[in-house]
């Protein structure tokens, strides 16, 4: 049995979606589908999955929980694990690209979508699994797009098979009607305030503002770690190696933890832990300064996060089908970034986000969501895997949001081209 401390059990009882958690069994009761909207904090990712395994048979389910990144998938089930008082790789477990630590017997699994897609392709029922759970499903990902098709269509064909779709912030009238007018569920964060303050002017660079910042946080001794949003990897590591040549800032006392996607485990692990320093025979905690991509926007929780810097753009790839050309640009962000990253100075405590960009620029030109990923990306490996899955029409293929045949058909020319298809459309040997 897993034993769960007293401690444990008063903090998640307080989390907004305990107040949903008897419609949320009921609606899985009666609904092979259902859709969850929880804002920032509400608890939806680490307890949705706990509610199911203690109240449904736990002797003949196995839970699955998607992430779009593997630093979450691999964050949340130590937290879940190590909450729930178990082993990490027994009844909680992960697998993503490289590592898979879980058995036949776990019963929660937090995935990367590329390990479930994956899965697909071996078994395209996943019968391994009776409740699927895509998490951040509003970052629309191609995988995550991928997965909603596919699985839309499983759900038709499997018996004893839930499909939960959870959300911080959704487009809920598209999925509604593309589930089949599924439960919805809307559960309310717990966001504490937020002060948010605007740039002035258009800012020539925002890295240099945002070094000035991060140093008049230091020197102000207000109390509470500092999260920066940048673009890229290229960005960030200049600012992490500026901060450590400034002179006017007591460094020592100070953190600084670069966090992007390519950043070795090891590295990502840092953010979650807080150091000792000690002063005149007091020990207190290391200020942290996290400089990150969007990935801290969603789905990881970094304790303590007190100011948000945003920059107020991330970095996109763009295909263009004529040229074939795949671009990484710098892109403004969508309002709905913009709200999940001012929502992480509010986690935990009341914070502070500093967005470097005017008020207008928010109200009057940022989107109110991006783009999904899967009509504006070049789609050549993403015909393989429908292929490897064994879907041959992918004109046919029920998208949410259908990519532009021009797209599909100039890579499916390329693949035939380069001998990858045969003229029927076919993996080659």
């Amino acid at each position: 049995n897993i034993g769960m401390e007293k401690k444990y059990i008063d903090k998640v009882s307080s989390l907004p979606i305990h107040e949903a958690k008897e419609k949320i069994l009921s609606e899985l009761t009666c609904n092979d589908v259902l859709i969850i909207i929880g804002d920032t904090g509400s608890g939806k990712t680490t307890q949705v999955t706990q509610f199911i395994y203690e109240n449904f048979d736990s002797n003949n389910l196995r839970v699955c929980c998607t992430q779009p990144r593997r630093i979450a998938a691999m964050s949340i089930s130590k937290k879940v694990s190590k909450n729930m008082n178990c082993k990490l790789g027994t009844t909680i477990g992960y697998s993503v690209r490289f590592e898979n630590l879980s058995n036949v017997d776990t019963k929660i699994k937090y995935i990367t979508e590329g390990i479930l897609i994956k899965q697909l392709s071996v078994d395209f029922l996943i019968n391994e699994y009776s409740y699927i759970i895509i998490d951040e499903a509003h970052e629309r990902t191609v995988n995550t797009d991928i997965l909603l098709g596919i699985l839309k269509e499983i759900v038709k064909i499997r018996n004893n098979f839930k499909l939960i779709i959870m959300s911080a912030t959704l487009e809920i009238d598209k999925f509604y009607n593309f589930y089949w007018q599924a439960a919805t569920i809307l559960v309310p964060g717990r966001l504490y305030p937020v002060e948010i303050f605007y740039s002035k002017k258009i800012l020539i660079n925002y890295l240099i503002s945002s070094l000035k910042l991060i140093i008049s946080i230091i020197n102000s001794n207000l109390e509470g770690d500092v999260l920066v949003f940048l673009s890229g990897e290229d960005e960030i590591e200049n600012l992490c190696y500026s901060m450590k040549e400034i002179k006017n800032v007591n460094i020592s006392e100070v953190e600084i933890n670069p966090l992007y996607a390519n950043l070795s485990m090891k590295y990502q692990d840092r953010i979650f832990k807080s150091v000792d320093i000690s002063h005149k025979r007091n020990i207190k905690k290391k200020r942290k300064v996290i400089i990150s991509t969007n990935i801290a926007e969603t789905s990881i929780t970094i304790e303590n996060i007190s100011f948000v810097i945003d920059c107020g753009f991330s970095k996109k790839k763009i295909f263009n089908p004529r040229m074939r050309i795949d671009s990484l640009l710098s892109s403004p962000i969508s309002k709905a970034s913009a709200h999940q990253r001012s929502g992480r100075a509010g986690r935990t405590k009341s914070g502070t986000c500093f967005r470097l960009y005017t008020e207008y620029i928010f109200n009057e030109i940022l989107y109110h969501q991006s783009y999904p990923e899967i009509i504006r990306s070049n789609l050549d490996s993403t015909i393989l895997i429908f292929k490897r899955i064994g879907i041959r029409k992918i004109i046919d293929f029920d998208f949410i949001d259908p990519p532009s045949p021009e797209i599909l058909m100039r890579g499916l020319e390329k693949l035939y081209h380069l001998n990858s298809l045969d003229k029927h459309g076919n993996l080659t040997d």
